[in-house]
């Protein structure tokens, strides 16, 4: 199949220029938007670590804004103290029964006694510092009830895991439990579970319930222009938080567990179009002399990819749409050019080459115009040897016409022509004199039959 050297050229130069400026234009712009993909990991790494500070001092004031508002009030410790004589078994069953009984009876001594006194304000005041906090209270040494911000589920304690665990025994430790629904305050709740020492033992435990709701009001944070939700995990990978009904069973994610196992802060590739990043949340190993024991929390900050990369995939297609627009002008551009200094100079001496083969002399290989851009080139040496040929050729044509002429001048004076036969063809040429002999119209074609009717009848068959 035969195919114009400018189908030659555009083919030639789309595989050498065009297709590769492309692919790398496209690998640019991708390797540009992994790259901004990678950014929002990390810019959402660092939103997740400064929340997951601010939950963490978040816990770490209020538990000392219970020590300080109790513990380091000596008038306090002493109330807490002398405020009830100790109670028998007995005695706290009654008060349990009371506590529970319906309706509640704000008006009963036990309760108007636990309700209505001076460290009950004194934890009203606690409540009303701290952000998220829905319930307070504190119990004697025994998990007796001494003063409650409000109603709660019972009044002895001392058999709840949270008690005991704060209790340590009689050394104390700042407790918090896994997160649960509490059900008093009827929320899911962080539980700060705070011993009250004097003189190194426990004589109260404290214990200050915070709505993670309201404790995580703003997880849903803005990460550059973007507002980014978050879940909070425990260290099985189950979503505390956002949390439905107490009785539907958490969440527990692919996802979630594998960053649940996760001890520092980082990010995730993007995970059924999603991109993650989490940070721990968790309590210091002491405050305020106390020892702490917490559960490992991770708190996940998670965004649609489609959302995270919404203007960075505009901007690629931006970026990627101009830029074939300008690699498809500079390649028409230089298309142009070597159209111009290659394929435009083939062309013209083709065509000079053609009129030469039908005997047109007069037309010469002349380049102006079109010029070679950068110089003379292999074509303007093949023009100069085909322009050359030319003059050649018709300086032979012109002495074959010279002798001719001289042929047919001596040919007349002689009364002598000549013919010649093509054996090949049986194509008859004959001079001017031949037809002036024979007197037949000049220019005629003749045939070898015409030319041997000329002889005698019994010179034809020699001459055959």
């Amino acid at each position: 199949m035969r195919a114009p050297i400018r189908i030659k050229l555009v083919l030639l130069l789309t595989a050498v220029a065009l297709l590769p400026l492309m692919a790398a234009l496209v690998w640019v712009a991708w390797e540009g938007r992994q790259l901004r993909m990678e950014s929002v990991g990390h810019d959402q790494m660092s939103v997740a670590l400064a929340q997951a500070s601010a939950l963490n001092y978040s816990l770490k004031a209020n538990v000392e804004a219970v020590l300080r508002c109790l513990q380091d009030d000596p008038d306090v410790m002493r109330r807490v103290n002398t405020m009830f004589p100790r109670r028998s078994q007995e005695e706290m069953a009654q008060f349990d029964a009371v506590w529970a009984a319906e309706p509640f009876r704000t008006d009963h001594p036990v309760v108007v006694a636990v309700l209505d006194n001076d460290i009950a304000d004194r934890l009203h005041s606690i409540m009303a510092g701290a952000a998220g906090m829905v319930e307070i209270f504190v119990t004697d040494r025994d998990g007796g009830l001494v003063a409650a911000s409000g109603r709660t589920s019972d009044f002895y304690q001392a058999d709840e895991d949270w008690w005991q665990e704060a209790h340590a025994g009689g050394g104390g430790r700042v407790y918090v439990p896994p997160v649960s629904y509490d059900q008093s305050a009827h929320v899911w709740s962080v539980d700060l579970c705070i011993p009250l020492l004097q003189d190194g033992q426990v004589v109260g435990v404290a214990k200050a319930v915070l709505s993670i709701s309201d404790w995580i009001k703003d997880i849903e944070v803005p990460v550059g222009t973007q507002a980014v939700a978050g879940v909070l995990l425990d260290q099985s990978g189950e979503v505390i938080y956002p949390r439905t009904a107490p009785d539907v069973e958490a969440a527990r994610p692919d996802w979630a567990i594998a960053i649940s196992k996760e001890l520092v802060a980082g990010f995730r590739p993007p995970e059924q179009g999603v991109i993650r990043a989490y940070a721990p949340v968790s309590l210091p190993q002491a405050i305020g002399g106390l020892s702490v024991q917490t559960p490992a929390w991770m708190l996940v900050l998670q965004q649609p990819r489609t959302q995270a990369m919404a203007e960075v995939d505009r901007l690629m297609w931006t970026v990627i749409a101009g830029g074939m627009i300008v690699i498809l002008v500079v390649f028409l551009g230089g298309l142009s050019i070597v159209d111009r200094s290659i394929g435009r100079r083939i062309r013209h001496l083709q065509l000079v080459s053609r009129r030469m083969g039908q005997g047109d002399y007069s037309r010469r290989a002349d380049l102006r115009p079109p010029r070679p851009i950068f110089g003379a080139d292999e074509i303007d040496g093949l023009s100069a040897s085909l322009n050359d040929t030319i003059d050649r050729i018709a300086r032979s044509q012109e002495q074959l016409s010279e002798s001719e002429a001289f042929l047919n001048a001596t040919g007349r004076m002689a009364k002598v022509g000549g013919w010649e036969l093509d054996p090949r063809t049986m194509a008859v040429r004959v001079t001017d004199e031949i037809y002036n002999i024979y007197e037949i119209p000049k220019g005629q074609e003749l045939s070898f039959k015409d030319g041997l009717s000329f002889f005698h009848p019994e010179d034809r068959p020699i001459v055959a």
